[in-house]
C-alpha cells in the first residue's frame, strides 16, 4: 500500500513539474512550482525503490506537501501567482505521503470472532489469482480453506453497506489502528526486557 501511495505522490510531483507550463505561471511561483515536484518526484521514487521501508522520507514528503499548500494560499492572497493548483496538490502530497506512514506495517493475518468471541475465520492472508481474490483462512479454528472471492460477489457487499456504516468507518478504522499500534508497541516492550 505504501508504494501505491507513493506512486500516487510520484504523479503530482511530475505534474507540479509540467503543470506551471501549461497554467501559464510565472516568476516565483514558477521556481516554487518546479523545485518543489522535482524534490516529490525523487523522494518519491526513492521511498518506493527502499527495500526496508522507512517512513521518513514520507515525512518529509508531507511537511513538503504542507509547506506547498500554505505557500499556495499565501502565494495567491499576496498575488505572486501561485493558486488553486499548490493548494491542492500540497494538501494532496501531504495526506498521500501521511498515509503512506500508516501503512508501513503489513500484519501476518487477521481474525473475525462470533459474539461470545470465539474466533470464527483467521485470515492468513489475500492475493489476486487470474480476477479472483483468494483468501488463505482458518475456519472455526479447525478447517484450513482458501476462499475464492469473485469480483461480482465484491460487488453485490458493496451494495449491501449502509450509508450509516461509511460515516462510522473512518472513526472505526482509526480505532483499528490505534488498537493495533498499542498491541505492537506492547509487544516491542517484552521483547526489551
Amino acid at each position: 500500500m505504501t508504494a501505491i501511495l507513493n506512486s500516487l505522490v510520484t504523479v503530482l510531483g511530475a505534474w507540479l513539474v509540467v503543470s506551471p507550463y501549461l497554467l501559464g505561471t510565472r516568476g516565483v511561483a514558477l521556481a516554487i512550482a518546479i523545485a518543489a515536484g522535482a524534490i516529490a518526484l525523487v523522494l518519491s521514487i526513492v521511498a518506493i525503490k527502499q527495500e526496508a521501508y522507512k517512513p521518513t522520507l514520507d515525512y518529509v514528503l508531507c511537511a513538503l506537501g504542507i509547506a506547498l499548500a500554505l505557500w499556495g494560499i499565501v502565494g495567491w492572497i499576496a498575488g505572486l501567482g501561485a493558486g488553486l493548483s499548490e493548494i491542492i496538490v500540497g494538501a494532496l502530497v501531504a495526506a498521500l505521503s501521511f498515509g503512506a506512514t500508516r501503512f508501513a506495517h503489513t500484519y501476518a493475518g487477521a481474525s473475525f470472532y462470533d459474539r461470545g468471541g470465539a474466533p470464527m475465520v483467521d485470515v492468513q492472508s489475500l492475493r489476486m489469482k487470474d480476477g479472483t481474490i483468494l483468501m488463505k483462512a482458518l475456519l472455526l479454528q479447525s478447517m484450513p480453506s482458501t476462499v475464492y472471492i469473485k469480483p461480482e460477489e465484491v460487488w453485490k457487499v458493496l451494495t449491501m453497506v449502509p450509508f450509516d456504516l461509511i460515516k462510522q468507518m473512518p472513526v472505526f478504522l482509526y480505532q483499528g489502528y490505534k488498537a493495533c499500534k498499542s498491541k505492537g508497541d506492547a509487544a516491542k516492550g517484552m521483547e526489551g526486557s
